[in-house]
């Protein structure tokens, strides 16, 4: 499996058959940020919430099917489970739902927790069962902050944690780079937008991996 981080909370991830599944596509240049256009062809596109920030499938080349409910579904031979839950932690009232996206590919369970805004519940937890690869908003505001990041990759116990939607220098959020990096000292520096993982090749310990935006 191939993971590409496109930037702020969009991830482009490709099979072993070559089935690419693009999470979050945003919309160029959201809210004024500056970020550049998507360009990527897909099978599958999940969409956590309908921000502009998350919601741009139509962006996306290749007729991809798009999934932005909660339910159980399958797609391409992947296994897709949408698992409600909130962009605030007062139950939606401020900022709305949130679903989370677990995908069973090559083998390995990827979870895209979207905008998050809560500690997990049991429910949802049991929900989403065994994870590999977790990916975790950490910039705090709209989402978990990075404490509340690390309570969550502790408690969903991933192979790889992926941190996203944080202050890399275009974004108004309250933390950067610099507080995952005091957060987790070991932290692994990937020191580019992808990396390649397989089954046999997941870390034998929960390991936080630090990508680069894409655009």
């Amino acid at each position: 499996m191939k993971i590409k981080w496109i930037g702020l909370s969009c991830f482009l991830v490709v099979s072993d058959d070559g089935t690419r599944i693009v999470m979050d596509p945003f919309t160029p240049n959201f809210y004024g940020r500056n970020y550049g256009s998507i360009d990527e062809t897909a099978d599958i596109v999940t969409i956590s919430h309908h921000h502009a920030d998350h919601d741009c499938a139509s962006i996306i080349k290749g007729n991809p099917a798009v999934f932005a409910q909660v339910g159980t579904f399958s797609s391409n031979s992947i296994e897709i489970t949408g698992i409600k839950s909130y962009h605030d932690a007062v139950g939606g009232w401020e900022r709305g739902d949130n679903t989370i996206f677990c995908l069973d590919i090559d083998g390995m369970r990827v979870c895209h927790l979207g905008d998050l805004g809560h500690l997990l519940t049991d429910e949802q937890l049991a929900a989403m069962g065994h994870i590999d690869i977790l990916i975790v908003p950490a910039g705090g505001k709209a989402t978990l902050d990075p404490a509340d990041a690390k309570v969550t990759v502790n408690v969903v116990e991933p192979k790889v944690a992926i941190p996203v939607h944080f202050n890399t220098g275009r974004l108004t959020l309250p933390y950067k780079t610099g507080d995952l990096i005091t957060l987790w000292p070991d932290i692994k520096k990937i020191g580019s937008p992808e990396m390649e993982v397989s089954k046999k090749t997941l870390p034998k310990k929960p390991t936080v991996m630090l990508l680069k935006e894409a655009l």
